[in-house]
């Protein structure tokens, strides 16, 4: 059927030196990423573990398990996009032409302008044309840009670095090469829009994308090791000491992003909880409340008479061990619409079981600010009628030395594995918190940068807020003054990970 199949060169030879057909996914969770079926496929990992070859190689594998037009001949266009044209030719193109040179098929294009690159392979099924346009975001308006694009799917290279709007209108122009009518009855494209990434600080568009917002069945994200861990990528391709010496070399907020994958901290402040780490305080996968253990609830009222309240769901094991299992934030809203809320929440299969013995604990602030003479309920007394328990105070609701202590001891001690504090990634927004979207504000006041001492109030605030008043509500005030009278008694210990006495730490926390 195709009458020129001798312009179609070899998949390897087109290649060059690069010997695509041997190319191999650098570790594991390259091989995950490979693997996505997702509409949008994610994938963030530190400095030179590889991310954007595997999404190109990604690419060319799917236009050769494309289905073949009625002429024989499988089809498939991207895009790759980038912020501007000097960091699109010096990233993703120059990674494209390592594989693919410029004399490899049809290249045009130069610096400062978009690219294209068409090729024309064989592989044991037939030939495959792959058209490869790169275009920068231009300073006008991004949906105009895009309606210019028909491709088969696109390509977000340095994802964290351009806007979100690129995605939202992306959509509408992925899918639409070849046309459906170029393909056989029940057949279709492979559509979907890559995107690779350095991580970027909480505040970034990204981090509400895949962590506090994803959608599993649309989104696929899939995480790298960070360079210094043991599952590290992409090892045998670098030098030496490659991520050492970027350790020796750089402060710490860089390192904690382009060499430990980690989200960095909030533009606006110095995180309230800055020992958290989400790869050992954030469990790999959501887990159920135990049915043989009591459920507590954090809640936090938002002000003094309501306006953002929070809850968080938690359980703590026989040795002391905080299991927060969800959370509750829906942004400004009454009382009424909250407690119902609430209830379908503790409804649903991953709190039943335990929703049979529930102890609660607000923010003291919250038992007043009522006009009791004419009949109006306090905030938790509407509570303490759609639950039907009684709503505790904390002994205190002193801030720094009780609240904030108790969550920073919770996050210090461990033992092996087993971590004081364990989160479900479920709890999306306490999570965003902790990674210092729950920070201390810094203010510029004629000049002069100063840290505000008490923490951000924002969406982020009110969860944390709910837990500090859960936990304190349970472990009272003796759990903070045994750590200080301990650490008087032993000068060695600074803090770092030592149990409180009475607590045992040989078990399963999710046994």
């Amino acid at each position: 059927m195709v009458d020129n199949i001798e312009s179609y060169r070899p998949l390897a030879e087109l290649a060059g030196s690069n010997d695509i057909t041997a190319w191999k996914p650098p570790g594991p969770k390259s091989m995950e990423y490979l693997e996505l079926d997702t509409l949008v496929r994610t994938i963030a990992g530190p400095y030179g573990c590889g991310k954007t070859t595997t999404v190109y190689m990604g690419e060319v594998f799917t236009a050769q398990r494309s289905p073949m037009c009625l002429d024989g001949v499988r089809r498939y266009s991207l895009l790759t996009t980038r912020d501007s044209y000097r960091q699109l030719y010096k990233t993703a193109i120059k990674t494209w032409h390592e594989w693919f040179p410029p004399t490899a098929g049809e290249w045009s294009g130069g610096q400062d302008r978009p690219a294209e690159h068409k090729l024309r392979f064989v592989d044991d099924f037939g030939p495959v044309e792959f058209r490869h346009e790169f275009a920068a975001i231009p300073d006008m308006d991004i949906r105009d840009w895009l309606d210019g694009f028909e491709v088969t799917s696109m390509f977000m290279n340095a994802a964290t670095s351009i806007p979100k709007e690129v995605m939202t209108f992306g959509i509408g122009r992925i899918g639409r090469y070849p046309r459906q009518g170029m393909l056989p009855k029940g057949y279709e494209m492979d559509a979907h829009i890559a995107q690779d990434l350095n991580k970027s600080d909480v505040d970034g568009w990204m981090y509400d994308f895949l962590e506090a917002n994803r959608d599993p069945g649309v989104v696929g994200f899939v995480d790298l090791p960070g360079g210094m861990d043991p599952g590290a990528e992409n090892l045998m391709h670098l030098k030496p000491g490659y991520y050492q010496n970027m350790v020796r070399a750089n402060p710490d907020w860089w390192v904690n992003i382009y060499v430990h994958n980690r989200w960095g901290p909030s533009r606006f402040g110095r995180p309230v909880y800055d020992t958290f780490r989400q790869n050992r305080h954030v469990a790999t996968g959501d887990f159920d409340a135990l049915g043989d253990l009591e459920l507590f609830i954090g809640l936090d009222a938002g002000t003094e008479v309501g306006g953002h309240p929070a809850a968080v769901f938690f359980q703590v094991t026989p040795y002391g061990r905080v299991r927060v299992v969800d959370e509750l934030y829906l942004g400004r809203c009454g009382p009424s619409k909250f407690f119902e809320a609430m209830l379908r929440k503790l409804d649903e299969p991953h709190l039943r079981p335990a929703n049979m013995r529930l102890r609660a604990w607000c923010d003291p602030s919250a038992f007043g600010g009522a006009d009791t003479e004419s009949g109006e309920m306090t905030w938790v007394e509407m509570g303490e009628q759609a639950l039907g328990v009684a709503i505790e105070a904390p002994e205190s609701n002193e801030l720094e030395g009780f609240r904030l202590e108790t969550v920073r001891l919770l996050l210090r001690e461990s033992e092996g594995d087993e971590q004081g504090l364990m989160v479900s990634p479920r709890c999306r927004i306490l999570i965003k918190g902790f990674n210092s979207g729950y920070c201390y504000e810094i203010k510029e006041i004629a000049g002069v940068k100063r840290e505000d001492p008490k923490p951000k109030k924002n969406e982020c605030s009110h969860p944390q807020d709910a837990l500090g008043h859960g936990l304190t509500g349970f472990f009272g005030k003796a759990f903070v003054e045994q750590s200080v009278r301990r650490r008087r008694l032993d000068p060695d210990d600074h803090g770092g990970g030592r149990a409180d006495p009475g607590f045992r730490m040989n078990f399963d926390l999710f046994a």
